[in-house]
């Protein structure tokens, strides 16, 4: 009867570890299908942000202020634009383009664009910043105003041509 016990054990023991391995195996296959499947996810993210960094960004300076430019510049054809690369600068993220007028001299306009609304400075200055700090040096203390026209930057930069023309014809 001892003899029975015994392999008993034995049969008891190798179903198990037949029921074992057979289990293993199973998950291992779940597993390496899960890991596939996870190697083809990330395949795919790495195309889909290939194709995403693809994507040109579309800058307000060039879709808005550039157009708006040439646009200006054929209307003042007395100012030569250095419209070409704009770039914002400063906490407003202003947009500044210059001109050199016939007699050499500079004029220009400052963009923003916030909310949907493109605005220009209008040479006014309030106070509201201190000489010096952040909001001062950054152009926070310029009035602004929506551009409604291509007349309105023309108008301005006739009325820096006029205030030029002027403090050149006033005896030093």
């Amino acid at each position: 009867m001892e003899t029975d016990i015994v392999r008993k054990c034995i049969s008891d023991y190798l179903h198990k570890i037949d029921r074992y391995r057979k289990q293993q195996d199973g998950l291992q296959g779940k597993i390496d299908a899960a890991r596939r499947k996870i190697a083809w996810h990330e395949k795919r993210i790495m195309r889909l942000s290939e194709q995403q960094n693809r994507i040109e960004r579309p800058w307000w300076t060039k879709e808005i202020v550039a157009p708006l430019m040439l646009e200006g510049a054929r209307l003042t054809p007395e100012v030569t634009w250095d419209a070409e690369n704009l770039h914002t600068h400063g906490l407003r993220a202003a947009c500044s383009v210059y001109g050199k007028t016939r007699n050499n001299e500079t004029v220009g306009l400052t963009f923003t664009f916030d909310g949907g609304v493109l605005s220009y400075d209008t040479g006014e200055v309030t106070h509201r910043f201190a000489p010096g700090t952040l909001g001062e040096i950054n152009g926070m203390n310029n009035v602004s105003a929506p551009v409604e026209s291509v007349d309105t930057l023309v108008d301005k930069v006739n009325e820096q041509i006029t205030e030029l023309n002027t403090q050149t014809d006033e005896p030093v």
